[in-house]
């Protein structure tokens, strides 16, 4: 997955910024910097949890493996793009302002997007998220109460 996500990440930066760029396995090398791309830069993560909260809710089966379908593509691509905007940037800032600054909130926006997406293209689905987000809020509480009446 890493090479996969560096090879598109250096071709886009060859093909939209006309940037040389040489690919070295998981190395991406431009004349100011070089970066390796390893299994955090993947966002396989993010692919992950978005999946898995899909097949938690109580949406049909095609559906559920359209929305995931949907995120899969969407959060890939929105990676690669992150990751190119990133390189991009580190011509002029060093690469922790344009990685842990600029790309963490890239990221966070993409997490709200993808999310905002999701729940109006299925709406059982937030319905599900948010019930669960609430049965878990509320967690604490519940246990909390459960063992007061086992000690009484």
């Amino acid at each position: 997955m890493e090479t996969i996500v560096a090879t598109h990440s250096a071709s886009l930066l060859s093909h939209i910024f006309r940037f040389e760029v040489h690919l070295q396995g998981r190395e991406l090398i431009l004349p100011w910097t070089s970066v390796y791309i390893d299994r955090r830069c993947t966002a396989i993560e993010a692919m992950v949890v978005f999946s898995a909260l899909i097949l938690s809710t109580r949406e049909k089966p095609l559906r559920k493996a359209l929305a995931i379908s949907m995120n899969l593509i969407l959060i890939y691509w929105g990676n690669v793009l992150r990751i190119v905007l990133i390189l991009y940037l580190t011509k002029w800032t060093p690469l922790w302002v344009a990685h842990d600054l600029i790309g963490k909130a890239i990221s966070v926006l993409g997490v709200m997007t993808f999310s905002y997406l999701t729940f109006r293209l299925f709406p059982r689905i937030e319905e599900d998220v948010f019930s669960l987000v609430d049965f878990l809020a509320h967690l604490p509480s519940r246990l909390g109460h459960h063992r007061s009446n086992e000690s009484h």
